[in-house]
């Protein structure tokens, strides 16, 4: 699935496409937690939704599946595109965000962090628990003994200031710098944005 997601990135010059808009390409296929038929999530910051629904329009309209629509994200007007290039299903939202702050990128974030800390086993359960029909952001909380509504709860271990999280192979918590005896360089994650 990654090759034909490279291969529809390529094709259709999406990120060429959206450079003005701050593309990042979140959900689950970075994070090698897809299946089959997942779609390619892309997020940009739309100061205008309307020409940006124009620009989704111009550039992508004749492609199948096409379809836009404006809605409410993040308590902002967002536009939201779905299209398909051969396999691969792209799902595009903008909106007067900063990618870097959008909800998808944060949990794309904070998801990463996790799956460094527990491996290969993590991606093998996550998917499993997928394919019985869980959404992303439950199957990781239920992985990861996240407590509470799960996409609150993922969202409750963003540290923009690179705080390491630890995972003891049951929970995970935030590990304070009181608590920290000597720094866990290998727990940090450096975030690009």
């Amino acid at each position: 699935m990654q090759r034909a997601a490279a291969t529809a990135i390529t094709q259709t010059r999406i990120l060429q496409v959206l450079e003005a808009y701050a593309p990042l390409i979140v959900g689950t296929l970075p994070i090698d937690v897809h299946l089959p038929g997942s779609d390619l999530d892309i997020v940009c910051c739309a100061k205008s939704p309307g020409k940006f629904k124009a620009l989704l329009r111009q550039r992508f309209g004749a492609w199948p599946r096409f379809a836009v629509r404006t809605t409410t994200l993040q308590q902002h007007p967002a536009v939201v595109c779905r299209f398909t290039c051969g396999s691969t299903l792209f799902e595009i939202v903008g909106m007067p965000v900063e990618t870097s702050r959008q909800r998808a990128y944060i949990h794309l974030m904070v998801e990463a962090d996790l799956l460094r800390l527990a491996g290969r086993r993590a991606r093998v359960a996550i998917r499993r628990l997928k394919r019985q029909g869980l959404k992303t952001e439950p199957a990781i909380a239920l992985c990861f003994g996240l407590g509470g509504k799960p996409y609150q709860a993922v969202e409750k271990l963003w540290r923009g200031n690179d705080q390491p999280l630890a995972f003891d192979g049951q929970r995970v918590t935030l590990v304070t710098t009181a608590r920290l005896a000597r720094p866990l360089p290998s727990l940090k994650s450096k975030r690009t944005a």
